[in-house]
């Protein structure tokens, strides 16, 4: 509820006579009540009200001296919406009057102050028009070196990363593919921006999966904080890396597997790029290219360098409609689920009866019938030596590295419904690799690649 105490000029009621308004009460669903000599009755219902008391006074202004059946109000620190009442001392009602409408949505410079001194959090609705903003290409990059150095400091909330996620999806290409092609996607894929240098797992386990029989849209792009991102050590298998829409959808069919080129995918973001390079540090970027999936995969398998940001992700999967989904991360550092030890988890399952629920679990390589090793045997390189790495786990050389890209394979079938738990999908993966099925994937992503013409 909000109280208010001020000599505020009310409007002209029946007698017509000016009434002066003290101690005003704003509460949702039962109206403001004003008390004043005589009494007089609401003459306002409140529909929704969430704002500071700054914008109260020019609310009630326009509220009581306008004849409008409606009011609504939004800016950056609010939203208000009320309907008249009638009754002897209100203003007569005008049902054909339009509704009072009147926003002011403030810049990015006027969330900045807020954000970075007062410590508080953008709504949903807010983070949406903050990144349209900057994607508008007005915004100087101090202001959106200043944001995304405030919210990274700070930590991003699950609203503010679901209204940019939001953004992101509305402005990427769609991938055409029919309702259910669509339901069978699964993406696996790991935030990036840090952390222990190691070799592309969640790619290995991506394709691994695909042999499996999973269908995947593996959505990533080029290293920005790394030596080597998804798409360098993929192009250098021979993966077509850069196809269009249509295309994409053609791999999927003929391969079990597309690659989604964040850049080609997202033209919108192209502009942040060099920004994102000059920082040098994790922004909500790295959390938002694992939700913005332009083929729109509902199942994944999304992996994070903080145990702070697995439940933040998580509320945001499911707040999104996430369909199955792990969100996982390595407690040695690593955005994987790893075999060095445990990894802690959050666990996404649509729900027929309501909102998709949330679990926290924590997860054994033991668990899924894998060995524990030590964090030196994934380490990584540059796109020569990751490659290399990789490849050697495709064609079915054993050891630490097999292992941890059957873990998080046998999330992916988790996640695509294929495997009733981790243990199936490991034995599951192991008979793709051990199969040839493996690199015979690999082989089918090569032929479809050399027969179509990339887009540059």
């Amino acid at each position: 509820m909000l109280k208010l105490k001020s000599n505020l000029m009310g409007g002209v009621g029946s007698s017509g006579i000016v009434t002066y308004y003290t101690d005003l009460e704003i509460q949702p669903g039962r109206g403001i009540g004003f008390k004043s000599v005589g009494g007089l009755p609401r003459l306002w219902t409140i529909k929704e009200s969430a704002f500071s008391g700054r914008p109260a006074f020019r609310i009630l202004q326009r509220m009581l001296l306008s004849k409008a059946a409606e009011v609504h109000y939004r800016d950056h620190l609010s939203t208000f919406s009320a309907t008249r009442e009638s009754g002897p001392y209100a203003i007569p009602r005008e049902d054909n009057d339009f509704p009072v409408e009147w926003n002011h949505m403030a810049s990015l410079k006027e969330f900045l102050k807020p954000l970075a001194e007062d410590g508080t959090a953008l709504t949903r609705e807010q983070a949406a028009q903050v990144l349209t903003e900057i994607l508008s290409g007005n915004v100087p990059d101090v202001e959106i070196a200043a944001l995304l150095a405030v919210l990274a400091t700070r930590g991003e909330q699950a609203p503010e990363l679901a209204g940019f996620v939001e953004v992101m999806r509305q402005r990427a290409l769609p991938v055409p593919l029919t309702a259910e092609e669509r339901a069978e996607l699964v993406d696996v894929v790991g935030t990036g921006g840090g952390g222990p240098l190691t070799f592309n797992i969640s790619s290995g386990a991506a394709l691994v999966a695909a042999a499996a029989g999973a269908k995947v849209a593996k959505h990533g792009n080029r290293a920005i904080t790394s030596r080597c991102g998804a798409a360098d050590v993929l192009e250098a298998l021979g993966v077509p890396i850069e196809l269009s829409p249509e295309l994409a959808a053609e791999c999927l069919r003929a391969t079990g597997f597309m690659f989604l080129f964040a850049p080609l995918y997202h033209p919108a973001m192209k502009a942040l790029g060099s920004l994102r390079r000059a920082l040098g540090f994790r922004t909500i970027f790295n959390l938002c290219g694992p939700l913005t999936n332009p083929a729109g995969a509902r199942n994944q398998v999304i992996g994070v360098l903080a145990p702070s940001r697995v439940l933040l992700v998580g509320r945001t999967l499911a707040a999104l409609g996430a369909k199955r989904a792990f969100v996982v991360h390595g407690t040695d550092g690593i955005d994987e689920l790893t075999t060095t030890g445990e990894s802690v988890v959050a666990r996404i399952e649509e729900s027929e009866s309501g909102p998709p629920t949330l679990k926290a679990a924590r997860i054994t390589p033991e668990m899924a019938g894998l060995p524990r090793t030590t964090l030196d045997q994934f380490t990584g390189g540059d796109v020569e030596l990751n490659t290399s790495l990789l490849y050697d786990v495709l064609t079915g050389i054993p050891g630490p590295r097999r292992d941890i890209v059957l873990l998080n394979a046998a999330a992916a079938l988790v996640a695509a419904g294929l495997a009733e738990d981790l243990k199936q999908g490991v034995a599951q993966g192991a008979e793709a690799i051990d199969s040839g099925q493996a690199a015979a994937t690999l082989a089918k992503l090569r032929q479809f690649g050399k027969a179509h013409t990339s887009i540059q």
